[in-house]
Formats: structure tokens, C-alpha cells, sequence
């Protein structure tokens, strides 16, 4: 993107006359290091986005949660939110990769063992956010979503199937909860939960 904001016509001279000088190393060198530099002005900026999302979606209901919000708890403006997210569920999903990859959670682990795996993604507060927001069927939404973007991922394609297919047991697991008042709870019956989604047909019992 910076580059395609330069003149190039002037890149082009610049790189020319640095040849003939013999300074090109010194000034690719000072080019990667802008690069670097810019890289790191947006990483930061996405870490001081997110937190204060995090923030926010301890204290607030998902739905009532919008990018003004955001921007104002992150005291960046409207605009700059969206140079890195595309939206608030763009957001959330970023925030769901990052409290897996801090945990350590590997992605074979989520389809696995998903109701425990759920239980370990973050510390102790963003547990109880999950807690909180969990009852929001559009945050759980989210959450699936960001699961489809983790299949989407898989190379494997066997393995991208099987992913895919897992998604959909966990889905159907939380609407029989939610919806179909089971009497089970996702964040304390997880051993229970994941022994239902191994095996749907063997352990179910009314």
C-alpha cells in the first residue's frame, strides 16, 4: 500500500541513481525499514482495538456494542477502525484468533474437544465475557463463523470436510441447549458435551 502511493516514476529514478552511486542496498535497506515500521504502527493499532473491545464487551451487551463505541473506547476515529476491520464481526473474530493463539489452543484441539476447548480460550475474565455474551445468539453466530473460517483454512480437503462437519455437530449441540432447553450448561458440562459430539448417537440419553 505505501508503495502504491509513491510516484514511481520517482522510484525509479531514485533506484537508478542509487545504482549508479552505489547505494542501492542503503536504500532498500531504508525502505524495508519503513515497512517494518509501518508494520508494526498497525499491529499496534489492531492490539489497542482489540483491548478496547474486550473491554467493552465485558461491560456491555454484543448487540448494543457499535464501531462508534469502539472507536470512542480506543480513541482512534471511525476511520481508522475501519482501515484494519471490516466491522464489529470482522472484530470479534480477530479477537477470538488471538485469545486462541495466547492459550496455546491448537485448531485440531477445537474440533475435537470443542465444549472444553471453548472453556480454556482466554484468562480468567474474557471466560467470564464467553460466559456473558454466550447467551447472545448472534455472538454465538459469531463464534461459529469463526470456526467456518478456521475449516476454510485447513488445507487438507479430507480434513477440511471432516472440520466442516464438526462445526455443524457443535451447532446443532448449542441450539438443542439453547433452544431446546437440554439439560445441559456449555461452559460446566464440557466433558459431557464433548462426549455427546464424538458420539451423537451412543450417549444421548432423555
Amino acid at each position: 500500500m505505501l508503495i502504491s502511493a509513491l510516484n514511481f516514476k520517482c522510484l525509479h529514478h531514485i533506484f537508478v541513481s542509487a545504482h549508479r552511486t552505489g547505494y542501492t542496498n542503503r536504500i532498500l535497506l531504508n525502505f524495508e525499514e519503513v515497512f517494518v515500521m509501518a508494520n508494526q504502527r498497525n499491529q499496534r493499532m489492531q492490539a489497542t482495538i482489540l483491548l478496547a473491545y474486550e473491554n467493552l464487551l465485558s461491560d456491555k451487551p454484543f448487540r448494543k456494542i457499535t464501531v462508534q463505541d469502539i472507536s470512542d473506547a480506543a480513541l482512534v476515529h471511525r476511520s481508522t477502525f475501519y482501515k484494519h476491520f471490516q466491522d464489529q464481526y470482522d472484530l470479534l473474530e480477530a479477537l477470538f484468533e488471538q485469545k486462541r493463539q495466547q492459550s496455546k489452543l491448537t485448531i485440531d484441539q477445537i474440533f475435537t474437544h470443542p465444549f472444553e476447548t471453548l472453556n480454556s480460550f482466554g484468562n480468567a475474565r474474557f471466560q467470564e465475557t464467553l460466559r456473558h455474551q454466550f447467551n447472545d445468539d448472534a455472538f454465538r453466530d459469531a463464534f461459529l463463523n469463526y470456526l467456518i473460517h478456521l475449516c476454510k483454512d485447513t488445507v487438507d480437503d479430507d480434513q477440511r470436510l471432516v472440520r466442516f462437519l464438526a462445526v455443524g455437530r457443535i451447532k446443532g449441540l448449542t441450539l438443542w441447549i439453547t433452544v431446546g432447553n437440554a439439560p445441559y450448561n456449555i461452559f460446566t458440562d464440557t466433558a459431557t458435551l464433548d462426549n455427546i459430539f464424538s458420539n451423537p448417537l451412543n450417549t444421548v440419553n432423555y
